[in-house]
């Protein structure tokens, strides 16, 4: 259970699998939304509330600003090549609400994050003719 906790935190299985999902502009376009949560919950003095902003939140302000975003575009008057843009909001990940469940081992390998951990040792300077600086007087 430690192993599962050090990968998702406090957030649900659902929601890691989900935004490992996502392709990068997806991610960006939730960044700016936590950034701007961030920015308007200082502004208004209620820097808790950008706090409580967690995963969970996110997919569902990404899911809710998508669902406009996919109505706005459906009530536009026909523009050719107007059927890419529909077919690709419908296959953005932001609006599939359910994903298959990723195992432990999944979620690492999506996250970035190995089974051992390494340590590294610094590189060490090449052998070579050392100069000396002259001090200046």
């Amino acid at each position: 259970m430690d192993d599962l906790y050090e990968v998702i935190g406090n957030n649900r299985i659902e929601d890691v699998s989900w935004i490992c999902s996502l392709s990068e502009p997806e991610l960006d376009l939730l960044i700016g939304l936590k950034k701007l949560v961030i920015l308007r919950a200082k502004a208004i003095g209620h820097v808790e509330l950008a706090e409580k902003f967690d995963l969970k939140m996110l997919r569902a302000i990404g899911l809710v600003v998508m669902e406009h975003f996919r109505q706005k575009v459906k009530d536009l008057p026909p523009v050719p090549g107007m059927d890419e843009t529909s077919a690709c909001i419908d296959g953005c990940n932001l609006l599939k609400s359910k994903l298959d469940k990723l195992s432990i081992e999944e979620l690492k390998s999506c996250l970035g994050m190995k089974k051992e951990k390494h340590y590294f040792k610094r590189p060490q300077e090449q052998e070579g003719p050392k100069v000396r600086r002259q001090s200046r007087r």
